[in-house]
């Protein structure tokens, strides 16, 4: 008789490995041709969902992943400037809802309460600036990591929160796997100077980066809970090549986000912080011949500016055009449209997408953006749904310290690393965020449970 266990691994495997076949197959699949690897994906998707929900969440975890390494096929725009991958997101989030609906599991909490009304300060903006289609992009964004949120909030009120962890931790093995192939064969690489990007099949570092960054806490959390040491031995390891991909992928931002991760989450575990801050001297000091050249070379436009700011000022004339990968002259001229526009404008914003309408790239800072594009209400509603967010997983600190504190500990990284990049541009960084938040939530459900289990003992 075949046990749970074995059952949901050769579940897990049996649909990873087909699914990593259709990836393969797609990406020799010419343009010109039906996209076979996406139909029989989704034709996958929808059929083991019957099985469990455990198999329902790895399958939003793992469809992504693959058909993201497929760009050639699921990045081409079918219907006006919407992609196949595009329209999945949508079919995915329209699937959620009606799956929420009909179990009647609209769970409404703060989160969602101020995620909510984040949303209607988009829509205000939209409707003071009239840039609907912007709203449909942007927004969608927004009301796909809401409804995510509430559907893996749900999930997880079944599913072993051990038994997601580890679907996250081993689905980032064919990204790692798709990157490594890259590295020994040259291609899907770029040259940067001083190092370089391997994307693997995948459209952009980025996404090689993200995959294998969110992977780090979930297999983090499962060596420190696994108690058998081949186990432990066997995350240490998925933990140590995640970090060489995130290396290898050159994405610098995320290579500030894994730091900013350890460095939170080492501080705020160990009992000893002085013995920790050493530690981590030390391992800051034995990198260094790494990527001591790479951080200098990006402090170095910081140093510039503070020494000479007076530049940034004048619009006209303009010297640090490629400072910060022309970063401080993409938000120093949004900055200057947005003060020298009326109050009103400056309340609601000069619409959402504003800096590609102006400069045809995107803004590359998060704050910055939410306050050029959706004003100074935008603004606060961004700050304080990051408030809630961070209040509501501070709280389940007493009933599962150490996975509230990575799952703090992952989403202040990405909000620090927000100063330089837009990761809320990206939808799987939305699947994760969501995801990470709403298992934080679960901790004081089963500290709750496991509390009711003992005193029933002792009756």
């Amino acid at each position: 008789m075949i046990t749970w266990s074995k059952k949901y691994t050769l579940l897990i495997g049996t649909g990873y490995s087909s699914l990593v076949v259709l990836a393969m197959i797609g990406t020799f699949v010419s343009d010109n041709y039906i996209p076979i690897a996406v139909l029989t994906g989704v034709i996958i998707f929808f059929g083991l969902f019957f099985i469990g929900q455990t198999s329902l969440f790895f399958l939003i975890i793992a469809s992504r992943i693959l058909l993201d390494s497929i760009p050639g096929i699921t990045y081409n725009n079918i219907i006006s400037d919407l992609s196949v991958m595009e329209f999945f997101t949508f079919g995915l989030m329209l699937f959620m809802t009606v799956y929420i609906l009909i179990k009647n599991s609209m769970e409404f909490d703060e989160i969602v309460k101020y995620m909510a009304i984040l949303l209607f300060g988009m829509c205000l903006t939209t409707i003071y600036q009239g840039n609907y289609g912007d709203f449909v992009f942007v927004g969608s964004r927004w009301l796909y990591f809401l409804i995510s949120y509430i559907f893996f909030k749900y999930l997880l009120k079944n599913i072993s929160l051990k038994n997601v962890l580890l679907v996250i931790a081993l689905a980032s093995i064919y990204p790692f796997l798709n990157q490594l192939y890259s590295i020994f064969t040259g291609s899907g690489s770029t040259h940067l100077g001083i190092y370089t990007r391997f994307s693997g099949t995948y459209h952009h570092v980025v996404k090689v980066a993200n995959y294998l960054t969110f992977a780090v806490p979930a297999a983090l959390y499962l060596f420190e809970i696994e108690n058998r040491y081949r186990y432990k031995l066997f995350y240490m390891a998925l933990i140590g090549i995640y970090h060489i991909g995130i290396y290898f992928a050159g994405f610098r931002t995320n290579w500030i986000a894994i730091a900013a991760f350890w460095f939170i989450y080492i501080l705020c575990v160990s009992k000893k912080k002085i013995i920790a801050s050493g530690i981590l001297g030390i391992i800051i000091i034995l990198l260094w011949p790494f990527i001591g050249e790479i951080i200098l070379d990006k402090l170095n436009p910081l140093i510039i500016i503070f020494n000479d700011p007076a530049p940034l000022f004048n619009t006209e004339n303009y010297q640090y055009n490629d400072l910060l990968s022309c970063r401080i002259r993409i938000w120093t001229l949004n900055l200057s449209q947005f003060f020298n526009t009326g109050f009103i404008d400056q309340l609601f914003g000069l619409g959402l997408r504003y800096s590609e309408r102006l400069l045809t790239v995107y803004m590359h800072n998060e704050y910055i953006g939410a306050l050029v594009e959706t004003g100074i209400v935008g603004l606060f509603l961004f700050l304080l749904w990051i408030f809630i967010s961070l209040k509501t997983v501070y709280k389940q600190i007493q009933y599962n310290h150490n996975y509230a504190l990575i799952v703090l500990a992952i989403f202040i990284s990405f909000l620090l690393i927000a100063c330089a990049t837009m990761p809320f541009r990206h939808i799987e960084v939305m699947n994760y965020m969501a995801f990470y938040l709403a298992s934080a939530c679960k901790a004081k459900r089963e500290y709750s449970n496991s509390k009711q289990q003992i005193s029933v003992k002792k009756e």
